[in-house]
């Protein structure tokens, strides 16, 4: 099947997004997810979501917009505990700690290696995100989560 105009956008501004963040352009990262996900929250699927919102939150941690990246890697991490896959072990587990760290390495590190089962590393994304203030989100976006 055809795509249409949308839809051949909606690829551009993914592989415009993945340059980016292979070219280390945290920012342009951070706009271009944001803005996929509320100009085409339509053409996004869970697998897309789960993307956008991995390359989205590195990349937040990486431009010092800690609590958006533990937003979006606490959603992706969140998903994988109640699916089954492991996260205390995982990447998206270490990045969330840099970004709770705010960005202190070290700690982060120190931390991750402390972790011992993935029970305990949820309840530690839950107890941050029990604490962090409830803002009103200014678009549509990220459609699977939040319900």
């Amino acid at each position: 099947m055809a795509l249409n105009s949308r839809e051949r956008k909606f690829n551009r501004l993914i592989d415009q997004m993945e340059a980016a963040d292979k070219g280390e352009r945290h920012t342009k990262v951070i706009r271009l997810a944001d803005r996929i996900a509320v100009e085409y929250e339509d053409l996004l699927d869970l697998d897309k979501e789960l993307h956008l919102k991995s390359i989205s939150g590195i990349a937040c941690v990486k431009a010092g917009k800690y609590g958006e990246a533990q937003s979006n890697l606490g959603d992706i991490l969140e998903y994988n505990f109640k699916s089954g896959i492991p996260v205390a072990d995982s990447q998206h587990m270490y990045w969330w700690l840099r970004a709770h760290r705010h960005g202190d390495d070290k700690k982060a590190f120190d931390e991750f290696t402390r972790l011992r089962d993935d029970q305990t590393a949820i309840n530690m994304i839950r107890e941050v995100e029990e604490m962090r203030p409830v803002t009103q989100p200014t678009g549509k976006g990220w459609k699977f989560w939040k319900k």
